[in-house]
């Protein structure tokens, strides 16, 4: 029974670096373009453990034609990243003092607040002016993609003919229409994308299940086990109860089995480098693994959301300290719980700190708000 669900086996036990070493290791688009995001020691770490399993490694194709199309537009949202924190103190300094335009206080000396408020915003714009001329032009000399292409040269799946594709569109149309994973969340949101090779155009709606197509074909014709390091964390790749992530869907790990003979294991970047920290030739730093977690942490806002949508609709802020507190899906600060609710304030318009873009809680009293229903949608 056990070989006949192994695919229903929940927190599987910890990786060992000896099964990466038996393993093809297979690493989706998220995994790699998220090296961008990480500390310049943090994202050598990783590379440097990548090259430790070089004779392991494979990459699909469509993966690697997916990273080098998406590339340069993280290299401009993280190079975006510097123009909007020079804009946030801007405003920060300009509603501040905006306020004793319309609200003169007398016990508030609008000179001394004038002055503070000036030169925190001089001192942040210096500071962020200066380490964003640090900041290396990956536009210009990308050291990350050189030796991502050396790495993976000779190790990527074959370019796919256009029978071929047309043959996987229509499979993919049926799997999707029966929610078979993995690929059925992007099919009404990449409708009309296109990725080009070429003359070859490749629908992006299928891009999950051509990828999937793929790794078993790989694992057919090299009977080894395949691990997928991804930091996807949609329902038709994870296997999810109450926004808990327990592995890969049990319908992944069953097909791969059935028509491969072999074992399949979805692992995120934190977990390759958690097993890459234990080996000594590595040489990873002790702050690596914080680092690449704090990278990839959820944002507050997604946190509160799978909050809510584990909770119920309609949440008292103790539940959600309480969710939160037994979900630690990110490093708690001691200022946690004012941040938890700012979150909340921020996208809700009964509140001042609401920012008037999105809606998405509406307040019931003080300390009881409800997730709107065209954002309650659970996941697992």
């Amino acid at each position: 029974m056990k070989n006949m669900f192994k695919g229903y086996l929940a927190f599987l036990p910890e990786l060992k670096s000896i099964e990466l070493k038996k393993a093809t290791i297979c690493f989706d688009t998220s995994a790699l373009l998220n090296i961008y995001r990480y500390p310049k020691n943090a994202a050598d770490d990783f590379i440097r453990a990548i090259e430790y399993f070089k004779e392991n490694i494979w990459l699909p194709y469509f993966v690697a034609l997916e990273y080098q199309s998406n590339r340069v537009t993280v290299l401009q949202q993280q190079a975006r990243v510097f123009d909007e924190l020079l804009g946030k103190s801007r405003k920060f300094k300009d509603d501040v003092l905006g306020l004793f335009s319309d609200k003169q206080h007398h016990s508030i000396p609008y000179g001394d607040v004038a002055h503070l408020v000036e030169r925190f915003d001089e001192e942040f714009r210096t500071f962020i002016e200066g380490v964003k001329e640090k900041h290396p032009n990956y536009f210009r000399h990308d050291p990350v993609q050189i030796q991502l292409m050396n790495l993976f040269d000779g190790r990527v799946g074959d370019i796919p003919l256009k029978d071929t594709l047309e043959n996987l569109y229509k499979e993919g149309e049926f799997r999707f229409e029966n929610k078979i994973p993995p690929g059925f969340k992007d099919a009404k949101n990449k409708e009309h994308e296109v990725k080009l090779y070429g003359d070859l155009i490749i629908k992006s709606k299928y891009a999950d299940f051509i990828i999937w197509h793929e790794i078993l074909n790989q694992a057919k014709s090299t009977s080894r086990p395949i691990i997928l390091v991804t930091d996807e964390r949609k329902e038709d790749w994870c296997w999810k109860e109450n926004n808990i992530i327990l592995g890969a869907r049990p319908e992944l790990v069953t097909e791969v089995s059935m028509k491969a003979g072999v074992d399949f294991r979805l692992i995120s970047s934190t977990q390759f480098i958690s097993v890459a920290s234990k080996i000594r030739k590595i040489s990873i730093s002790k702050s690596t693994l914080a680092d690449i977690e704090q990278s990839l942490s959820p944002s507050w806002k997604e946190f509160v959301l799978q909050a809510f949508r584990a909770i119920g609709p309609i949440v008292k802020l103790e539940e959600l300290y309480s969710w939160i507190e037994e979900n630690p899906l990110r490093a708690l600060t001691a200022n946690w719980k004012a941040t938890a609710r700012k979150t909340i304030y921020y996208y809700c318009k009964e509140r001042d700190l609401f920012l008037g873009k999105e809606i998405l809680f509406e307040a019931l009293d003080d300390s009881t708000y409800q997730l709107l229903p065209e954002h309650y949608h659970f996941s697992g």
